[in-house]
């Protein structure tokens, strides 16, 4: 079975623009994606990701978050 943060760990510092919209993404996995050294931008479109979710990742300043 596919692990959305096992994956999200493999990519390290290699991804500056990661779309993971229509995915299983949840607040967990969004986390782990904000501590990603080099993304700027995350896709995030039907997902399962909460309100919590977002504020729990507001301290990331580079990142921008789109709706797909």
């Amino acid at each position: 079975m596919f692990n959305l943060s096992n994956f999200l760990g493999s990519l390290q510092s290699k991804v500056a623009l990661l779309d993971l919209s229509a995915t299983s993404l949840d607040d967990e996995g969004l986390h782990r994606a904000a501590q990603l050294p080099k993304l700027n931008h995350l896709h995030v479109r039907q997902t399962q990701i909460t309100y919590e979710g977002m504020l729990g990742i507001a301290f990331n300043k580079r990142l921008s978050l789109r709706p797909g």
